[in-house]
């Protein structure tokens, strides 16, 4: 692909995941930090989530399509870590807020 990556989205995906349960594993086995489930979305999503925006960014393939999925998994990620401080509602908002600023500006850039 002229002006971007070329590289398939699932396999390096895959690895993100693996490497975050990896880490997820060495952090609560070696009781780094203490066990919580409800932040096990954090550890599978947030990583996931950042790969996704940065593969639509960087391969130039469906980037708001990328950045849609990408940013609701960092959501998923950002209440599920934060839930404690931040209420979960405030997350989605700002994104949902993000994501239609994104949609305005691409469309008046003719992008959709």
């Amino acid at each position: 692909v002229s002006g971007g990556w070329d590289l398939a989205y699932g396999p390096y995906a895959l690895a993100v995941i693996a490497a975050s349960i990896g880490v997820m594993a060495i952090a609560y086995g070696a009781a780094l930090l203490p066990f919580n489930p409800l932040h096990i979305p954090a550890w599978l999503f947030g990583p996931l989530g950042a790969y996704t925006v940065l593969y639509g960014v960087l391969t130039r393939r469906d980037p708001m399509y990328y950045a849609l999925w990408g940013s609701i998994m960092v959501a998923i990620a950002a209440s599920s870590a934060l839930y404690e401080v931040v209420n979960p509602l405030v997350i989605v908002g700002v994104v949902i807020v993000l994501l239609v600023i994104a949609a305005l500006v691409s469309r008046a850039r003719g992008g959709g």
